[in-house]
């Protein structure tokens, strides 16, 4: 027997166990009513800082209107914090009370549903649909109605 690393019988195997990285918590950031801001000043802040179109931001801003409250989308911490401050700036900056939080998202996990744009449902349009193309999730806080879906599926909540 010669006393070469490869020719032992007694080799051992080390195997490396790498820890499973879970994704990172979301944060929803909501949008407040008031009875100051112009309407068309929310539609711009929509448009300009969360990449919507016109209609889906005339109809985030309906939503705010009516219910008082809606939320926008939903980030990891860094982005939903950074939207908020600049929503809280630009409303500063144009003297308006517009008010934008955020808070931590309860329960989702990946793929969330996704409030589709293109939904031809006439009632309940904040309702929660899978399939749309926006990664964010926008739907009314407080739907009074169970969300009911477009295309068949039913929205699951945890």
């Amino acid at each position: 027997m010669t006393d070469n690393p490869g020719d032992r019988e007694d080799v051992e195997l080390v195997v490396k166990t790498r820890p499973r990285t879970q994704r990172p918590p979301m944060y929803k950031v909501l949008l407040l009513n008031d009875d100051f801001t112009p309407m068309e000043f929310v539609v711009y802040v929509l448009e300009r800082l969360f990449g919507m179109t016109y209609a889906q931001a005339h109809e985030i801003m309906l939503t705010v209107h009516r219910r008082g409250i809606a939320v926008v989308g939903v980030f990891s911490h860094e982005v939903a914090e950074t939207k908020v401050a600049q929503v809280m700036e630009l409303a500063r900056r144009q003297q308006h009370p517009l008010q934008c939080t955020m808070e931590k998202e309860q329960g989702r996990t990946w793929p969330f549903p996704v409030f589709d744009w293109r939904c031809r449902m006439r009632r309940n349009k904040a309702a929660c649909c899978y399939g749309g193309r926006r990664r964010a999730m926008i739907w009314a806080v407080s739907t009074p109605r169970k969300p009911r879906s477009c295309r068949g599926f039913t929205p699951t909540t945890a």
